[in-house]
């Protein structure tokens, strides 16, 4: 009996550590190009091939191709498809691990060139692994306890670990009536990217905070909520087959039975949850499995039900890679969102420094149907309407999944301002729409020169969900080299959500200290809830222009027309212009000169005393 019960405890022992070995063992992800007759065959082939990733179509020759990466059991659905293809990197893992890691220069270099201190290298290929992250969130609620709360836990994952949030505010522990953001990351295991990125943001904001008047206006009237790690278990999973980086695992750790896991947390959402296999897969063993049913998974359960608690009104999701950011619909390309206009303009000012694309996923990208941007704003019955979208980052041709090391800090770096400006977004948001200066003093030229005065009517623009009240504005410079001596701030003025208001006469002096020429620094100050913010009002060309020469080409008396130069008055703004060829077109390889017959002499005259 004894013997029975050791055997029976070893064979058990053995199943245990077989299974354990099983779930270990990573599948291997390749890079395939795929070639497509046409741009638009990518459609029939995310049909046939539900598990496509980040496709990037390139244009070649008369046809296209589409570059794509791929588990085993996708790339033998693409076998079957009967599209061509060539597997051009056939093990990405193995290739990542080949690649030579950062010396200790390249991470000097990249940490002096970082904006904020806090924020530094992992161990696993310069990135942080999950306990490091959860260091991190412990270090800032130790060094700004007055700014951001103790991380805590929203729910738990199919192995137990908890989903840890924080709060960035001014008052961090106090639910005030404040408009509430919110920043997640590592939806997607291989992704780890977009948790730098949101933590290097966090270091940003607790580090400036006092002293950068739009961070502290920021933490000081918005709800900053953070979600760092929204899948732990397929990270951890990362980290255990690739401890220095490179894992491709990119769902949850679902058990699905037969060997298979994970579902894909952006495809498990309730919004379209399963409207079709072309924006999510049925199959367990596609990398976009969207479960067994809407919120099947602990860790979108968890997520739902934390902004169900909450009234959050505007979300990035992070993501990597390819330089996007996209925004609803995703499940069907060409619907568009009742607020497709509000989504577009808030766009384009999120993407000004970073120069991302900016849309929908299903015409940007590819079609997803159960994903996070949908649910946020197509859910209206349980929470209210958030604005959402996906920042895709970092370049497709080189980046990848899991960017070098000196590239951390810098893809961190360009999506700074715009996460910025997805917490101006929540509130309010005022923005230059159009400005004109206009001079004061004397006879008017057209042009502002040193020691004149002048003033600026500009229209003002509010970008944010809530209107603003009570705002004042005056004119200012942040370049030494254009001085400007403010006037007064402007009568108090209001703007709803969305609207414009022009501002007239905004009164100032060019210093006499100005240097002639194109100059930045030209502002106007906005005091707004007892904060001056500033924003620019672009390039203005100091001094009046001296004309050294001038021709309305209305005769050649003056010219030496060579061969063939005449007058020509068709296709030309009038009444004539200077043509080669004026009655037909010039001949190839021939080069001729049109030259002044007289030569003139500028001559400059100064005043010595």
């Amino acid at each position: 009996m004894r013997f029975l019960i050791v055997a029976l405890c070893l064979l058990v022992g053995a199943l245990i550590s077989s299974s354990v070995h099983a779930q270990a063992v990573a599948p291997r992800y390749s890079e395939v190009r795929v070639t497509l007759a046409e741009r638009s065959g990518l459609r029939a082939l995310a049909e046939r091939v539900p598990g496509l990733d980040h496709v990037d179509v390139q244009k070649e020759g008369s046809g296209f191709v589409a570059v794509t990466v791929l588990s085993e059991h996708d790339l033998a659905g693409l076998a079957a498809s009967g599209f061509a293809y060539e597997v051009t990197v056939p093990d990405l893992a193995a290739a990542y691990a080949a690649r030579p890691p950062a010396t200790e220069g390249e991470r000097a270099a990249g940490l002096a060139a970082s904006r904020v201190d806090g924020f530094g290298y992992g161990s696993m290929g310069g990135y942080y692994t999950f306990d490091e992250v959860l260091a991190k969130l412990d270090e800032m609620a130790a060094d700004y306890p007055d700014l951001i709360t103790e991380r805590v836990s929203i729910g738990q994952s199919w192995e137990g670990r908890d989903l840890w949030m924080v709060k960035i505010s001014d008052n961090p522990d106090v639910d005030e009536d404040e408009p509430e953001v919110l920043y997640t990351a590592l939806h997607h295991a291989r992704e780890p990217q977009s948790m730098a990125t949101v933590l290097y943001t966090m270091f940003y904001l607790l580090e400036n905070y006092g002293t950068d008047p739009e961070v502290t206006y920021l933490v000081d009237h918005r709800e900053l909520y953070f979600v760092p790690v929204l899948n732990p278990d397929g990270y951890v999973f990362n980290e255990t087959t690739d401890p220095n980086g490179g894992g491709f695992w990119r769902k949850n750790r679902r058990d699905n039975g037969g060997n298979s896991f994970g579902v894909d947390p952006n495809r498990n959402y309730g919004y379209e949850w399963g409207r079709d296999e072309n924006g999510s897969s049925s199959a367990p063993s596609s990398e976009t499995y969207r479960g067994p049913g809407p919120f099947s998974e602990p860790e979108t359960q968890a997520i739902r039900d934390f902004a169900e608690s909450r009234e959050i009104r505007a979300v990035f999701n992070y993501h990597s890679y390819s330089n996007l950011l996209l925004h609803p619909w995703g499940y069907e390309a060409g619907v568009y969102t009742p607020d497709q206009d509000v989504f577009a303009a808030i766009s384009a000012d999120m993407t000004r420094i970073n120069g991302y694309e900016y849309g929908q996923a299903a015409d940007v990208l590819y079609a997803v149907n159960g994903d996070s941007d949908d649910w946020y704003y197509g859910e209206q019955e349980t929470k209210p309407k958030a604005f959402s979208w996906t920042p895709e980052v970092g370049r497709r041709s080189t980046d990848g999944f899991w960017p070098d090391q000196d590239r951390i800090i810098p893809l961190a770096e360009e999506n700074r301002v715009a996460n910025l400006t997805l917490a101006w977004f929540a509130g309010a948001y005022p923005q230059v729409q159009a400005f004109e200066i206009v001079e004061t003093h004397g006879a008017p030229n057209g042009h502002l020169d040193p020691g004149e005065p002048a003033a600026v009517s500009l229209t003002l623009h509010n970008l944010g969900l809530e209107g603003l009240a009570d705002a004042r504005a005056r004119i200012v410079s942040t370049n030494p080299a254009l001085p400007v001596e403010a006037g007064a701030f402007s009568a108090p003025f209001s703007l709803d959500s969305q609207e414009s208001v022009e501002i007239e006469g905004l009164a100032f002096t060019l210093g006499f200290g100005a240097q002639l020429g194109i100059q930045d620094g030209l502002a106007v100050e906005i005091e707004l809830d007892g904060t001056t913010l500033i924003r620019s009002l672009g390039r203005v060309a100091i001094g009046t222009p001296v004309a050294v020469f001038e021709d309305d080409a209305s005769e050649t008396e003056a010219w030496d027309t060579g061969t063939g130069w005449g007058l020509a008055s068709a296709n030309t703004s009038p009444p004539t212009s200077f043509a080669d060829s004026p009655s037909g077109s010039y001949p190839n390889n021939v080069m001729n000169a049109l030259t002044p017959i007289t030569r003139w002499v500028v001559k400059r005259h100064s005043s010595i005393s």
